[in-house]
């Protein structure tokens, strides 16, 4: 049986807090993730080397969960069939209809100018 080392989850912690950044657009620094999960810099960087305790681990999967990240692609050892980020069928339908509605609307003014 496979298993996954501390270590890889520290990177893979990494990688969701690099991720996060670039969805949002601002960084996602450790002192800022400390700050929003009332934690100290130095929890988030023993977590992110692996060296982290089960508690503040499991608060950090679940302040990205709370985002939309999966806590299977941390926690499977071969996480590549796994999608980083989780998209709900609600989700997919919402955009899917803000897509339409900016579709129906883009038609109806190329049928005013048609006109």
């Amino acid at each position: 049986m496979n298993s996954i080392t501390n270590e890889e989850i520290g990177r893979r912690l990494i990688e969701f807090r690099k991720a996060l950044s670039a969805e949002t657009g601002t960084e996602w620094s450790q002192r800022r993730l400390a700050k929003q999960l009332s934690l100290t810099q130095n929890v988030i960087l023993r977590a992110e080397k692996g060296m982290g305790s089960l508690h503040n681990i499991v608060r950090l999967l679940l302040f990205y969960h709370s985002r939309g990240y999966s806590m299977n692609w941390v926690l499977v050892p071969d996480n590549s069939h796994i999608p980083m980020k989780k998209v709900s069928p609600e989700e997919v339908q919402e955009e899917m209809g803000e897509k339409m509605e900016k579709i129906q609307s883009l038609q109806l003014f190329i049928q005013g100018l048609e006109l």
